[in-house]
């Protein structure tokens, strides 16, 4: 087998490499709801031979599929490719979030550009996590339905053929025993139908009391279930970039509060040229262990960078960084980037 199905139903999840951080920040805050992720970095075996079978086996497995919508997604042939599976296996059941850019049209391809999005940009994040989960547990709580609908014909079918069963004439053991057999096997059949039956009530009411739950209730229930303070930041990391061009990342702590604010300091230098841009940075760092600032060259006001990342509980850092010119609207390179 080339990857591992999870036991469990399951969303795909389809990103571009750039987006990884993102897309792991994504998994960890729907499993941590009770939603189970099939991505392809944790999901197919190492040395797996055929990683295209692999995919094409998760996509149809799913019950729903989650596009990471970003510039680059269009640079992407494996995108299209798992989008054109997702249209055959789950035309009804594909949900577009946007991360990134300022143009929808610009960041997934032709046929989806009228489709509805939930935006999850920076500060959205919050409340299109909210709509995610919110859409994928209706979807989840259908398919369950089906599944035990289908297994409910399977079972009445069963039980039909045996009540067509040609009758045997004979007074030996073995009819008594055919007889047996018969009733047992009705009995077998009333009572996984009463199991079925119940599941599907307790689907539904599940179903019920996640629709009745607010966004604000849903965020005091997180905030409680949590009860964590944010990270420390160390006085300093050192790091390397690539994406746009490679280069070199220095981040100095300035000050940081007890909720979560912070301020650094960032230098980065590209490595073909060395040159070196200094910038300033306010941004915040979260219970969750992510972190997002925002930055101004400091003699260059106009150039920005937007930086993102997650604090592994080793000390290290790595995310994503949107470079962009506010006088030039077609200025905008995306970098990752790693840093200790």
């Amino acid at each position: 087998m080339t990857s591992t199905l999870l036991p469990y139903p399951y969303v795909f999840l389809s990103y571009s490499r750039i987006e990884e951080v993102f897309a792991k920040r994504l998994e960890q805050d729907l499993r941590a709801r009770g939603i189970w992720v099939w991505r392809d970095e944790t999901n197919i075996n190492p040395g797996s031979p055929d990683w295209e079978a692999a995919i094409r086996d998760a996509i149809s497995h799913a019950y729903a599929v989650v596009l990471i919508a970003s510039p680059s997604v269009i640079k992407s042939l494996y995108i299209k490719g798992e989008l054109n599976l997702a249209k055959r296996y789950h035309p009804k059941h594909i949900y577009p979030i946007w991360i990134d850019g300022t143009d929808w049209s610009d960041c997934v391809p032709i046929d989806f550009i009228n489709t509805q999005y939930i935006d999850m940009r920076r500060e959205k994040y919050g409340a299109g996590l909210h709509t995610l989960i919110n859409a994928l547990k209706r979807v989840e709580a259908s398919s369950g339905q089906n599944a035990g609908i289908n297994q409910r014909d399977i079972v009445i079918n069963q039980q039909r053929t045996s009540q067509h069963v040609t009758p045997i004439y004979t007074t030996s053991p073995a009819r008594k025993f055919s007889r047996a057999l018969l009733i047992n096997g009705i009995i077998v059949a009333i009572v996984l139908l009463g199991i079925i039956g119940a599941v599907i009530y307790k689907s539904s009411a599940q179903q019920i009391t996640s629709n009745q739950l607010t966004p604000s209730t849903t965020a005091s229930m997180t905030s409680t279930q949590s009860g964590q303070s944010s990270p420390q930041l160390n006085q300093s990391y050192t790091g390397t970039t690539s994406g746009f061009a490679n280069g070199f990342l220095t981040l100095s702590l300035v000050s940081q509060d007890q909720l979560g604010n912070v301020s650094l300091g960032v230098t980065f230098t590209l490595a073909d040229n060395n040159k070196q841009a200094n910038y300033t940075c306010q941004g915040k760092v979260t219970n969750d262990r992510h972190i997002a600032l925002q930055c101004h060259q400091i003699d260059a006001q106009n150039f920005m960078l937007d930086i993102e990342g997650v604090i592994f509980q080793d000390g290290h850092m790595q995310g994503t960084m949107t470079a962009t010119d506010s006088s030039d609207p077609n200025y905008h390179h995306n970098y990752t980037w790693n840093a200790k």
